[in-house]
């Protein structure tokens, strides 16, 4: 009988160190589905390069991927406005990110050369950048985006900052929501 009573007592109530771990399993189970606990929040960008620069912008906010078939260009517009082009049947402005930015492009010379356009879209505009390959969708930690250390005081909304491999990792929002990029000159 005292056996039994010892076994009882152990089995309704466990030690306080399995309470706590059987807590937490609880805490753990119930949150929402969705969460994930000890994860870090990842962003899927793609991934593209200009001249000798890498960029990558939000996947979010892309709309596509083209062929620079034919460009024309705008007169009387700032230079990081390379020209106008086609895409699905719609008009959009091509936008040379090196030059909005205010870094080198790394030109090849190459006139010939395949290009390509990245297309953005938001709720108010629609824009392309100019690329001249593309390196595909890449999922970048979020906490390993570091800060920018290149002059964009001029656009500090354009640049998120920088991976440790040395591609900056743009804004797609804060680039398509710029000022500048709205052309208010008449001829």
């Amino acid at each position: 009988m005292n056996r039994e009573s010892t076994m009882n007592d152990d089995e309704s109530s466990p030690p306080v160190q399995e309470r706590h771990v059987l807590e937490e399993r609880a805490r753990v189970l119930a949150r929402p589905a969705g969460e994930e606990a000890g994860r870090e929040a990842i962003l899927d960008v793609v991934a593209f390069r200009l001249g000798k620069e890498r960029y990558a912008v939000p996947l979010a906010c892309v709309q596509g991927v083209s062929h620079l078939r034919a460009l024309a260009p705008l007169p009387c517009t700032p230079a990081f406005v390379t020209g106008i082009t086609l895409f699905r049947g719609n008009i959009i402005s091509v936008l040379d990110i090196s030059n909005l930015l205010g870094v080198p492009s790394g030109e090849t010379g190459a006139a010939t050369r395949e290009r390509f356009v990245l297309v953005l879209g938001s709720a108010k505009m629609v824009a392309g950048l100019l690329a001249d390959a593309i390196d595909g969708m890449k999922s970048v930690p979020v906490g390993a985006i570091q800060q920018y250390l290149g002059d964009v005081t001029s656009r500090p909304t354009v640049v998120r900052g920088m991976t440790s491999d040395g591609t900056v990792v743009l804004d797609g929002d804060g680039l398509l929501a710029d000022p500048s990029l709205i052309v208010h000159k008449e001829i």
